[in-house]
């Protein structure tokens, strides 16, 4: 992952009028991981749990749990971690409702996201950017970076 800065926005709100998550079965790591020299690649066997692809970010300079879930259609930020540590957010021009891997709603908010926050610094290792979350809790982690990062970012996952 090379360093640079791009702008990720809301690529669901027209295409996707339901967006998808999977769901995470095993708790993350409890500290942050500490900047390698060297690749910026991500492995899975880097992972303590390898079922799941979670990572240690910075949002806004704060260090966060981010689950990579490439079957997850949005980038979800969750409340608990939004009011934790201030962010801002607001009400979306066009609420959409989020639906489990499963199909079933989401429990939050009565599967519906309502709540997006601005574009917020992001951070893991020497790769950056500018990402706009939307608001819906993420069991066992305090971000969801799904398809459309993926797509943006385009990051080496070995």
């Amino acid at each position: 992952m090379g360093s640079r800065t791009t702008t990720t926005t809301n690529h669901r709100a027209k295409e996707h009028p339901t967006a998808r998550c999977g769901k995470l079965g095993d708790p993350p790591e409890t500290r942050p991981w500490t900047d390698q020299p060297g690749s910026q690649r991500l492995a899975a066997n880097q992972v303590r749990y390898s079922n799941n692809l979670i990572v240690w970010i910075k949002i806004s300079n704060v260090p966060a749990r981010a689950l990579i879930d490439s079957g997850c259609t949005g980038n979800f930020l969750s409340p608990q971690f939004a009011k934790k540590h201030g962010t801002v957010t607001r009400r979306k021009k066009e609420p959409f409702p989020l639906m489990a891997i499963d199909g079933k709603p989401v429990t939050y908010n009565k599967g519906m996201v309502t709540h997006e926050t601005n574009e917020l610094p992001l951070r893991l290792g020497r790769y950056r950017e500018m990402l706009q979350f939307d608001i819906t809790e993420a069991p066992g982690c305090d971000v969801v970076l799904g398809l459309p990062w993926l797509m943006e970012s385009n990051p080496t996952i070995n």
